[in-house]
This record gives C-alpha cells, sequence and structure tokens, in this order.
C-alpha cells in the first residue's frame, strides 16, 4: 500500500483538475467514474403497465405494474404519491382513477403524501360510518375476525362499540325502570350519595 500524504485544499483541487482533463482529453468519461451506484437509482423513472417494479414496491419487487394495479392497486397509488423520482404513463394513472383513487398530477420530481392522506382519512370515515350502522353482535364479529386474521384494529371501531354498548344499556334501563348496577349495590350497602 502506498504512503498516506495530507493536501491542502488548493493540493486537492489540483489533483481533481488534472483527473478531469485527463479524462476529457481521452473523451471518455465512464458514468460509473462521475454517478455512484445510489446516483443511479435515484433517477426519474416514468413506468409503463409493463415495467417492472424494483424496492420501492416492498413485498411486490418484481411484479409488473399491471400486476399490481389489478392486485393491490392501493400500493400503486401509494408509490406514486409517496417515491420522488417515480411517475407513471397516463394509461396507468387513467386506470388508477377508474380504480376510485382521486389522482391529482404531481410534478416530477416530487411528491403529494397529502393526496394519499386524503384517500385514506375519506375511505377510513366511509368505513367507520358503516360500522356505526352495524348492530353490536356484528360490530364484535368484526373486531374477532380482524384478530384472527391478525389484522389491525382501528380503535375508534372499538370505540364504537363501547358506545353502542352504553346507549343499549342506559336504554334497557330506561324501558325496565332499572338504575345502574353499581347505584342498587350503593343503596344496598348505605353509602349512596346524591
Amino acid at each position: 500500500m502506498g504512503k498516506l500524504i495530507k493536501l491542502t485544499e488548493s493540493e486537492l483541487l489540483n489533483v481533481i483538475k488534472k483527473i478531469i482533463k485527463e479524462h476529457t482529453e481521452s473523451n471518455f468519461i465512464n458514468k460509473d467514474d462521475v454517478m455512484t451506484e445510489e446516483d443511479q437509482k435515484v433517477m426519474l423513472r416514468k413506468l409503463a403497465l409493463k415495467s417492472i417494479l424494483g424496492d420501492e414496491s416492498g413485498i411486490y419487487k418484481g411484479w409488473t405494474v399491471e400486476k399490481l394495479l389489478n392486485n393491490a392497486p392501493k400500493k400503486l397509488y401509494y408509490i406514486y404519491t409517496h417515491y420522488e423520482k417515480i411517475s407513471f404513463v397516463d394509461d396507468v394513472l387513467d386506470a388508477l382513477k377508474e380504480k376510485g383513487f382521486p389522482v391529482k398530477r404531481i410534478n416530477k420530481p416530487g411528491v403529494d403524501k397529502e393526496q394519499y392522506m386524503d384517500y385514506m382519512d375519506t375511505k377510513s370515515s366511509r368505513f367507520l360510518a358503516n360500522v356505526e350502522s352495524k348492530s353490536i353482535e356484528d360490530i364484535e364479529k368484526l373486531i374477532k375476525a380482524k384478530g384472527m386474521n391478525k389484522q389491525k384494529i382501528d380503535p375508534r371501531v372499538k370505540e364504537i362499540l363501547k358506545t353502542k354498548k352504553r346507549e343499549h344499556d342506559k336504554s334497557y334501563r330506561v324501558s325496565k325502570n332499572t338504575e345502574k348496577r353499581s347505584v342498587m349495590q350503593a343503596k344496598n350497602h348505605n353509602t349512596y350519595k346524591k
């Protein structure tokens, strides 16, 4: 191994200028000398239906855009809104719109994470409205099924269930003219205070 020497800024600048001059004089600059592997990965990509997805698609790596569009379009929409240097041809974006995604054009390189979050909030609101219209038994079945499938359970679903149970208990007591269990116990033990 050669001996290491410390260069001043001006000496280092001269060495770099010499290397650039040698490369330009031979009219040959290898792109690998100029761009690192990481730089090459982040170049702007405009994907068509037959394009193969890379690392950005996670478990769908190696899938075509068309296959992902037909099987997991939400992931495709996520990639479009969250990855700065990845875009899709108009056919893909139009197909996403047809599937119900509110696709707004993004000037690439660029992201629009708010677009995705608005979509998720709207979808979540519709889901919660649907849950609110269900009976207590149906909500309990939904929670049990999600638990068995190891899916996340939105805490708001559990809150809806608690509210429905509370309202049901209250309406039952009013219709039967009974008091809460805790009130009845307090009266029995002579500790009830109004």
